[in-house]
C-alpha cells in the first residue's frame, strides 16, 4: 500500500516576527509546495529519500523502526537528526504509529528551491503530522519554533489572517479573499540569500527586550493594519499600508527598509516578507505594469521575480 501527501508553501505578507506574539497576521499558501509518498516494505527499516525541486537526490536515510521508538533526548545536530526527531515526536503523540509496520520507503520531493525559503521545513512537518494522524502545530512546538503559521498555510488555498494560540494547538485562522485589482499589479522578489529565521527570530527577541514598551504599543498598530491589507479595497491605501509597516518593524528591529538600502528610486512601495534581510519581497505599484515591474528588479540582478498568480495557490 502507499500513501501520498502534500503540504503548500507559505509566505507572509504582514505581521512578521509580531506574529509570535499574538498579533494577526496575513499569510498566503504558494502554489509551490512538498510531497511526501510513503511505501510499505518489509526491510525492518525506515527509509528516507528526500529530492529537490530539480529532483537531485540532497538526503538518503535510514533508520530502524525501533529507534523511532525511542524517545529523542538531544538536540538535533544535522539534518538526519531533526528528522529522527519529528518522527520519535510523532510516534509519541500517537503510539500506533507504524505500530505494525515491517518497513517503510519514503520519498520526500520539493517543488521549489531550498533558498526560497517557502517552508521545506514546514511543508515537511505537516506532511509527517497527517501521516501519523497527530496535531501539526503540536508536532511543531515539540520540534521547531514558530508561530504556526506556515504549518496553517500548508492545508489551505486561500489567503488567511493567522493568530497564534499560545496555550494550546487551535490557532484562529480566518479565510480571507484579495482583490484581484490589487493583487494584478504585485510581484514577488527573491534577494538571491536565505535568510535564516532562527537568526531573525533571536533579533526580534533581543530588540523586544531591549524596547518593552515600544513593542507593546507597536501590537496594535501591526495588528490593525494587518485586517486592513486582509479587506482593503483600493490599491494607493494598500501600498500604504506596506510602506506603513515597513517604517514600524524598521523602527522595532532597528534595521534599514530594504527599499532603502536597494531600491531607493522604485516608483511603488516594497515590503520584506517573513526574516528580513532575506528571501522574498513583495513589491507594488500604480505606476508600472506588471511587465515594467519584472523587467525593474531583473534589471538590478534579481532575477527571481513572480507574480501574485505564479506565486499563490489560488485554487
Amino acid at each position: 500500500m502507499s500513501q501520498t501527501f502534500y503540504s503548500h508553501g507559505k509566505l507572509l505578507l504582514s505581521g512578521e516576527y509580531l506574529v509570535l506574539d499574538g498579533v494577526s497576521a496575513l499569510a498566503v499558501p504558494c502554489a509551490f509546495g512538498q510531497k511526501l509518498r510513503v511505501q510499505n516494505t518489509e526491510l525492518g527499516l525506515l527509509q528516507w529519500k528526500a529530492f529537490s525541486d530539480k529532483n537531485n537526490c540532497w538526503g538518503d536515510f535510514s533508520f530502524s523502526l525501533e529507534d523511532i521508538n525511542k524517545p529523542f533526548q538531544q538536540s538535533p545536530k544535522n539534518t538526519q537528526e531533526q528528522l529522527l526527531q519529528i518522527l520519535s515526536v510523532a510516534k509519541k503523540l500517537n503510539p500506533d504509529f507504524l505500530k505494525t509496520s515491517l518497513g517503510v520507503q519514503v520519498e520526500t520531493h520539493l517543488e521549489f528551491p531550498q533558498d526560497w525559503g517557502l517552508g521545506s521545513s514546514s511543508t515537511l512537518i505537516h506532511n509527517i503530522a497527517s501521516w501519523a494522524v497527530v496535531n501539526p502545530y503540536e508536532l511543531l512546538k515539540k520540534t521547531m519554533e514558530g508561530s504556526g503559521y506556515d504549518i496553517a498555510c500548508a492545508s489551505v488555498k486561500t489567503p488567511i489572517l493567522y493568530r497564534r494560540d499560545p496555550l494550546g494547538f487551535e490557532p484562529k485562522i480566518e479565510v480571507k479573499t484579495l482583490a484581484p485589482f490589487i493583487t494584478d499589479q504585485l510581484v514577488f522578489v527573491h534577494l538571491n540569500q536565505k535568510q535564516k529565521s532562527s537568526s531573525g527570530i533571536a533579533h526580534y527577541k533581543a530588540q523586544k527586550e531591549k524596547h518593552p514598551g515600544l513593542f507593546k504599543s507597536s501590537f496594535p498598530k501591526i495588528e490593525a493594519l494587518s485586517k486592513e491589507m486582509s479587506a482593503c479595497s483600493d490599491m494607493d491605501r494598500f501600498l500604504e499600508i506596506m510602506k506603513q509597516h515597513e517604517l514600524l518593524l524598521s523602527e522595532l528591529l532597528e534595521i534599514p527598509r530594504v527599499q532603502s538600502i536597494h531600491f531607493s528610486d522604485f516608483k511603488g512601495q516594497i515590503k520584506s516578507l517573513g526574516a528580513w534581510g532575506g528571501d522574498f519581497v513583495m513589491a507594488g505599484s500604480k505606476e508600472v505594469s506588471l511587465a515594467e515591474l519584472k523587467t525593474y528588479f531583473k534589471d538590478r540582478g534579481f532575477h527571481t521575480v513572480l507574480s501574485y498568480s505564479q506565486m499563490v495557490c489560488t485554487s
